[in-house]
């Protein structure tokens, strides 16, 4: 049997906003991973939190049971987030567009989409400043 995963989001402590969306089996040991990880951006807020002593919230918003379960649900969770305009660091640019979308130009950039660990969590979507598909 699979384990049970976490879909969570990160917020900011100062405003609410939801920052970051992510998935794991364990969200709490995850976020102390974050600090070192993911998009400039998202380590930039993190800094910024750190700075002003504070760390963001860790909302649970779903336990699922099955890894593929879990992705799929992590990638609606940011589907719906995005649509409701949460600024969210998943990408550095703060966008993820469909992947049935064009975007503006193809090139390297510092999202999530060129770091092969995350290759799967993006499958469907793209990033829409470099096009870096997934």
């Amino acid at each position: 049997m699979e384990p049970e995963h976490e879909v969570y989001a990160l917020r900011d402590p100062r405003s609410g906003e939801t920052r970051y969306i992510g998935m794991a089996v364990n969200a709490e040991r995850r976020l102390r991973v974050h600090h070192n990880d993911g998009t400039p951006a998202k380590r930039s807020w993190l800094a910024e939190l750190g700075a002003a002593g504070l760390t963001p919230d860790l909302v649970v918003l779903q336990r699922i049971a099955g890894r593929q379960a879990a992705r799929r649900t992590e990638r609606e969770q940011i589907a719906a987030h995005l649509a409701a305009g949460a600024p969210l660091l998943n990408c550095s640019h703060g966008k993820v567009k469909p992947a049935n979308g064009l975007s503006e130009r193809r090139g390297s950039c510092e999202c999530d989409y060129s770091n092969p660990r995350l290759a799967r969590l993006y499958q469907g979507t793209f990033c829409a400043r470099c096009g870096g598909a997934r």
